[in-house]
């Protein structure tokens, strides 16, 4: 199916719209980790088809999906008449892209007239 670095049938099943808007009118710890667990096929998703050529190590770009993913289910508003896979996937992209923008400028480059030591 995918030439990846997790399986995505082993992850928790999506849940429906319908679903996640009573989950998220009755806000409380359980059913924040019920969107995080039922929202992590959309961050293996966009690790997979989105950042497949960008980054070599996919495992640590599914590690900040979740976090973008935590951050959307944190900061979701309903009265915005927004889907939140459509929220989601924003804090999701834009936390991966910070991600390969900070790790961009740990890398050093060196001159061939630098002395080595």
């Amino acid at each position: 199916m995918y030439d990846c670095f997790l399986d995505i049938e082993e992850l928790p099943n999506t849940i429906s719209k319908e679903e996640t808007i009573y989950l998220f009118n009755n806000f409380n710890e359980k059913n924040r980790q019920k969107i995080i667990k039922s929202n992590l096929r959309l961050v293996a998703s966009e690790v997979m088809n989105v950042f497949k050529a960008n980054y070599s190590n996919k495992l640590e770009l599914f590690q900040m999906g979740v976090e973008g993913l935590i951050n959307a289910v944190d900061h979701f508003d309903l009265t915005k008449n927004v889907c939140f896979s459509t929220y989601a996937k924003k804090c999701i992209d834009n936390r991966i892209i910070n991600f390969i923008r900070e790790k961009d400028d740990e890398i050093q480059f060196f001159s061939l007239y630098d002395t080595l030591i």
